[in-house]
């Protein structure tokens, strides 16, 4: 059986994680403990997650023309996901998330959508000339930016229940065979 060829749509980010022995209070700074990055992101996360169980995945995201995209790339190409789709916004940074955590576990965290928010129709709609056999939208982050100009689209497009565009998109539903004991 041929590999299914998902496509992600969703967000990626870096994520600098600080690790303090105690929050500073208001006006005044402490020494951090140690500190590290990490590639994070719904979108990310579910396409690692889907490549790693073999599916053909395509990550559909925008980051910025910086440092951190490249990483983000060679990141998600050293994990087998086609990162084809995953273009940059030129003059802009990519999205980041600093979460500062204390020793009692307690967090605080910054988040700085950056190029993130500002995937939008057309970053879409190329991506489907991938034909993929699934789409997976990560429409809890896309949802969050009024700047995208996709958020209209993607409301009629992709439903949580299909309603009216049941005729276009098809649910099938799969029996499952029982497992032998």
């Amino acid at each position: 059986m041929a590999e299914q060829r998902i496509l992600v749509v969703g967000g990626l980010c870096t994520e600098l994680h600080v690790l303090t022995g105690e929050f500073p209070d208001i006006g005044r700074s402490a020494v951090a403990e140690r500190h590290y990055w990490t590639p994070e992101g719904e979108g990310l996360d579910t396409a690692l997650a889907l490549s790693r169980l073999g599916a053909d995945c395509l990550l559909c995201a925008k980051t910025g023309d910086d440092a951190a995209a490249k990483e983000l790339r060679g990141y998600l190409s050293d994990e087998k996901t086609d990162v084809r789709f995953v273009t940059p916004a030129h003059g802009c940074d990519t999205a980041v998330r600093v979460t500062v955590t204390d020793r009692e576990g307690g967090r605080r965290s910054l988040f700085c959508p950056g190029a993130g928010g500002l995937l939008d129709r057309k970053d879409i709609e190329e991506a489907f000339i991938s034909y993929p056999d699934a789409v997976l939208i990560q429409a809890g982050r896309l949802r969050g930016y009024r700047c995208l100009s996709c958020r209209r689209t993607a409301g009629r497009l992709f439903r949580r229940s299909a309603g009216r565009n049941a005729r276009f998109f098809r649910l099938r539903r799969k029996r499952l065979k029982p497992v032998p004991e």
